[in-house]
This record gives C-alpha cells, structure tokens and sequence, in this order.
C-alpha cells in the first residue's frame, strides 16, 4: 500500500489493483486475486527476466 491509498500488487512491480479511497478492502483483495492471471502481468514479468532497463517503468503505474 502506498501513502496515497493505492494498492499495489507488489512493491516490486507497477501493478496498482485498487485504491483505498475509493474502494472498500474486499473489493482490492479480489482485485489482486485476479490480477495474477492478467496476461499483462506475466508478460512484464517475462520481459523484466531479459531486459533489465525495464525497470525504470516500476514506478508507471498500470492500473489493472
């Protein structure tokens, strides 16, 4: 969770899968629940294992 009430799905990338503000707790852990089959997921996962530049996206968050 980051100071601003976004959830991420983990600190390590830039997957936000809800917002405290705005959305009740239940809601985000479905969220994340989902968030690991989103192919968007994998595939920056994937692309992270063979290009380590793609760190400097992190911190762009990517709503899910």
């Amino acid at each position: 969770m980051l100071p601003n009430g976004l959830v991420k799905l983990i600190n390590a990338l830039p997957f936000v899968c809800g917002d405290l503000r705005l959305q009740p707790l239940e809601e985000i852990w479905e969220n994340s629940q989902r968030a690991w089959a989103d192919p968007r997921v994998a595939r920056f996962v994937e692309d992270l294992a063979v290009d380590s530049r793609k760190t400097s996206a992190l911190h762009k968050w990517i709503y899910l």
